[in-house]
């Protein structure tokens, strides 16, 4: 641990992270959320995505420093753009409540297909669900919902059969046809761009 202090301390962003993780899951004596945070944020000050999204989770829990949804939506928006996965799934679940930014359906469906994209398949759930229901900025749109619903059940996130059956009961055969070409070209996509292991 001295020399990720000693590193950290001369302003290596990576040592800074691990220190952070390090006082944050106890390593040496008792967690010290505080201590951690603050190690996060001078890693994440140097663009340090996995340090962003950490002390973005901070800020949303209020661990270790005091709950801030603005803080943590700009320090997501940052994991997110830089390419981490999490932060990709965690901007979109805020821009789809309204946590920290006013309700955006449309900016949620772009960050959980690129989550989807970064291998988080948790997402293809929330797709499906945000094109069935809409939002701000998003009309509801069945046959995209069912389309993410085939999606996840690729992934083995099967859905509840009523959900499925309310979907199919308001598409026609022609939708239903649609929702399926859609779905495969989509999961060829897919796969043709899986994301390398992180």
């Amino acid at each position: 641990m001295r020399w990720y202090e000693r590193a950290a301390e001369r302003g290596s962003a990576q040592a800074q992270f691990y220190l952070g993780l390090m006082l944050e899951n106890g390593v040496r004596g008792e967690p010290d959320a505080k201590a951690a945070a603050g190690w996060y944020l001078k890693a994440a000050d140097q663009g340090h995505v996995e340090a962003q999204s950490r002390i973005a989770e901070m800020y949303y829990a209020g661990r270790g420093v005091a709950p801030a949804p603005i803080e943590a939506l700009r320090w997501f928006a940052a994991a997110a753009e830089g390419g981490w996965p999490s932060a990709q799934y965690n901007l979109a679940l805020m821009y789809e409540r309204g946590i920290g930014a006013a309700a955006d359906a449309s900016r949620a469906v772009r960050w959980y297909e690129r989550a989807v994209e970064s291998g988080i398949d948790a997402a293809r759930r929330q797709l499906s669900y945000l094109h069935a229901v809409g939002g701000p900025g998003l009309e509801p749109d069945p046959i995209r919902a069912l389309m993410w619903l085939d999606i996840a059940a690729e992934a083995g996130l099967e859905g509840k059969s009523e959900y499925r059956d309310g979907l199919t009961a308001r598409l026609s055969a022609a939708d239903l046809a649609e929702a399926g070409a859609l779905g495969e070209e989509r999961l060829e996509r897919l796969q043709g761009s899986a994301p390398a292991p992180r």
